[in-house]
C-alpha cells in the first residue's frame, strides 16, 4: 500500500491540479487553521466592508466543518463582530443561515440563539424557512411552546416525520387538517412503528411508501403478506437481507437499488452475475471492491462503470485511484485532447472520498510497525494478546 496518512494530499502533492486547494469544511481542517485562514484574510483586506465580503464565500465551508463544536461555533462567532467588528446582526445570522447544516449543531444552540435574538425583525422573516429545513435537530416541545414564531401560519406538515413526533401531537396538530395529503411523508416517517401502524388504522398509511422505511422488517412483511408491500420501493430499505431478497427473488425488485444495497457484497455479485445488477450504481456500494471489475462475467452485465463514483467510493484503495487517474483509456474521467489528462473536475470528486478502507489499512500496518518494535522479552501470552486485540 501508499503509506501515507493523507491520501489527497498526497495526490495533491504528485499530481498538481490547479486551484484545487483544501477546502475549509475538510475534517483535516483544524480550528486552528480556520482561525489563521481569517485572520490572514483581515490582514490583506483592511476595509471592514471588503473583509466581509471576501469571507462571505467561505463562511458555509468554515460552518460545515466537523472540528466546529457549538462551543466553537460561540468562540468564532464572538471574534467576528469583537475582533473583526463584523455587523452583529449579520454573525447572528451565520448559525441561522448555515450553522445548523453542521452535523455537531443540536437544538440547544438554535434554543439560545432565538430566545436572544427572536424579535429582530431580520430573524422574524427568516426563522420559518430554517425551521422548515432543520426542523429536525430542533426539540418538538420547543417547536410547540414558539409555535407563532416557528410556524405562523399553523402549517405543521413540515413536522410529520420529526423524530421526536408521537401519535398524540399528530393526531391534534396534522391529522384533522391534512389527512390523506401526508400519506407518503407519514408512511416514511422515523417515529412510527408497526405497534402505531396498528393501534391506528385510521393514519393514512400508504404500504408501498412503508416499504421502504427501515423500521418494517423482513420478518414484518413475511408476517403480513397480505398487505399491499411494493417491492420495488422496498429495494431502497436498509433493513432489507439478502436472504429475503433471494427467498423472494421472483418479485419485481428495483435492481438499480439493489444494486447499491449495503447488503449486497462483491462475493455475492460475483456468485450470481446473471442477476440483473447495474455496473454504473454498483460503482456506489458501500462495498464495493476494484477486483470486481476485472471480473471474468463482467461482459455479460448491463451498462459501464461509473469511475467518477468509484473514484469517491470508501472502500477503494488509494492504489486503484491512483490507477484510474494514469489510466487514459477511462474516458469519463479524462479530458478530450492530446494527450488525455485527468478531467480537473475528478480531484474535487476524489476530494469527497474519505478513504475509510485506506485509513484502515493505515491504522493497521502501523500498529503492526509498532508491534514489531516490542520488547522481545514480553511473554509470548502478552503478545498474542495485543495481536487479537489491537491488530
Amino acid at each position: 500500500m501508499i503509506f501515507t496518512r493523507d491520501p489527497y494530499k498526497y495526490l495533491i502533492s504528485k499530481y498538481k491540479p490547479k486551484n484545487m486547494e483544501r477546502r475549509l469544511d475538510h475534517k483535516d481542517v483544524s480550528f486552528d487553521d480556520i482561525q489563521d485562514f481569517i485572520y490572514n484574510l483581515y490582514k490583506k483586506y483592511k476595509d471592514k466592508e471588503e473583509f466581509r465580503v471576501k469571507l462571505n464565500p467561505h463562511i458555509y465551508d468554515i460552518l460545515q466543518n466537523p472540528n466546529i463544536t457549538p462551543y466553537l461555533f460561540k468562540y468564532l462567532q464572538y471574534d467576528l463582530y469583537n475582533f473583526y467588528k463584523l455587523d452583529k446582526k449579520y454573525v447572528v445570522m451565520l448559525l441561522i443561515r448555515d450553522y445548523m447544516y453542521n452535523k455537531n449543531a443540536n437544538s440547544e444552540i438554535f434554543e439560545e440563539f432565538f430566545n436572544k435574538y427572536k424579535d429582530l425583525d431580520s430573524m422574524k422573516k427568516i426563522l420559518p424557512s430554517v425551521v422548515f429545513i432543520h426542523y429536525k435537530r430542533i426539540n418538538v416541545d420547543f417547536i410547540l411552546k414558539n409555535e407563532e414564531y416557528l410556524t405562523p401560519k399553523g402549517e405543521w406538515t413540515t413536522f410529520v416525520d420529526h423524530p421526536q413526533m408521537t401519535e398524540e401531537i399528530f393526531r391534534e396538530k396534522i391529522l384533522p387538517v391534512y389527512g390523506a395529503i401526508i400519506r407518503q411523508e407519514l408512511s416514511e416517517a422515523s417515529w412510527i412503528t408497526w405497534d402505531i401502524i396498528n393501534r391506528n388504522r385510521d393514519f393514512p398509511w400508504s404500504f408501498p411508501y412503508l416499504s421502504q422505511n427501515p423500521k418494517i422488517t423482513p420478518e414484518i412483511v413475511k408476517a403480513n403478506s397480505n398487505e399491499q408491500w411494493s417491492y420495488g420501493m422496498m429495494s431502497t430499505n436498509p433493513s432489507l437481507t439478502w436472504e429475503f431478497i433471494w427467498e423472494n427473488k421472483d418479485k419485481d425488485w428495483c435492481w438499480i437499488s439493489l444494486s447499491m444495497h449495503i447488503c449486497v457484497t462483491m462475493d455475492i455479485v460475483r456468485k450470481h452475475y446473471d442477476l440483473e445488477w447495474r455496473r454504473n450504481y454498483l460503482s456506489r456500494n458501500p462495498n464495493f471492491e476494484s477486483s470486481i471489475i476485472n471480473f471474468e462475467k463482467q461482459d455479460t452485465w448491463k451498462f459501464e462503470w461509473d469511475y467518477g463514483e468509484i473514484v469517491k467510493n470508501p472502500n477503494v484503495t488509494l492504489e486503484f485511484v491512483e490507477e484510474c487517474i494514469n489510466n487514459k483509456e477511462i474516458k469519463n474521467l479524462h479530458q478530450t485532447g492530446y494527450p488525455p489528462r485527468f478531467h480537473q473536475y475528478k480531484f474535487s470528486e476524489i476530494y469527497k472520498n474519505p478513504f475509510t478502507r485506506h485509513h484502515r489499512m493505515y491504522d493497521r500496518t502501523l500498529a503492526m510497525l509498532t508491534f514489531n518494535k516490542l520488547d522481545h522479552n514480553l511473554s509470548k501470552d502478552i503478545k498474542r494478546y495485543i495481536a487479537d486485540n489491537f491488530l
